[in-house]
């Protein structure tokens, strides 16, 4: 008998970011204690974006990453034989090497066809909350590819770095900032976003709110305010070792 798929496969082709060939895969369970319960069985399916040439540590050496996470200031430097100054959150070697290398060996799910693909996404996510990015930007992907994700989901949550280039991207995906300055300027557009702060007591901008896993540990699934456009606040996040929050 064959092992039970690890999810399914919901996009493959060209990124939007550089054209490079890519992958998404919509896992169907995670352990991630923030974004739900776990333990309890209730968590968000995780979409994973990745290339489909190189494993995703290997990317990040060389720079290929830039199809799946684009310009992204936290990416760090690729040296040939690391990466330099690097502050993203992922581990590229721990939960997405595992699913890439489940995906090269068959495990997940796939319709074969960008149409087969698109209804496999929305029958998998009915009644489900959708984590769009545990690893990738969103905005390497068809619009398509997200609007059939969430189209039958109970809630979702997604960031992007991509609003410069594709401000289509803030109807589902926070705008990821660093900077009040560019907070400023995606609000000024009418786009909400997510910024990153390194510390815990710096004023919030009109608009702002922290991030309730980070004031009142509330996990992503059931807060869910991280969905792109809608009447809800801007969020901030302290970034790791800042404070007591994650980003």
């Amino acid at each position: 008998m064959s092992a039970k798929p690890l999810g399914i496969v919901v996009y493959q082709g060209s990124s939007a970011i550089d054209g490079s060939s890519i992958v998404a895969l919509l896992s169907d369970e995670s352990s991630n204690r923030k974004t739900g319960h776990p333990g309890k069985g209730k968590n968000m399916q995780q979409l994973w974006i990745m290339r489909t040439d190189v494993e995703p540590h290997e990317a990040l050496k060389t720079g290929a990453d830039r199809a799946v996470c684009g310009d992204c200031p936290l990416r760090g430097k690729a040296t040939g034989t690391g990466c330099k100054g690097r502050a993203c959150y992922v581990l590229v070697h721990n939960g997405p090497l595992q699913v890439f290398r489940k995906w090269v060996e068959g495990r997940y799910a796939d319709a074969g066809t960008g149409a087969g693909r698109l209804a496999m996404a929305r029958a998998a996510t009915v009644g489900r909350s959708v984590r769009l990015g545990a690893y990738g930007d969103p905005g390497a992907l068809p619009v398509a590819v997200l609007e059939a994700l969430v189209e039958n989901a109970d809630g979702h949550t997604g960031y992007t770095h991509q609003y410069g280039n594709r401000p289509e991207m803030a109807r589902r995906c926070m705008v990821s900032v660093e900077t009040r300055s560019a907070a400023r300027a995606a609000h000024a557009a009418g786009a909400r976003t997510f910024r990153v702060r390194t510390d815990e007591n710096e004023a919030l901008l009109p608009g702002e709110i922290v991030c309730p896993a980070e004031s009142r540990d509330r996990k992503c699934i059931d807060c869910g305010l991280c969905n792109g456009a809608g009447p809800a606040k801007s969020i901030v996040i302290t970034a790791h070792g800042a404070g007591k929050g994650n980003v």
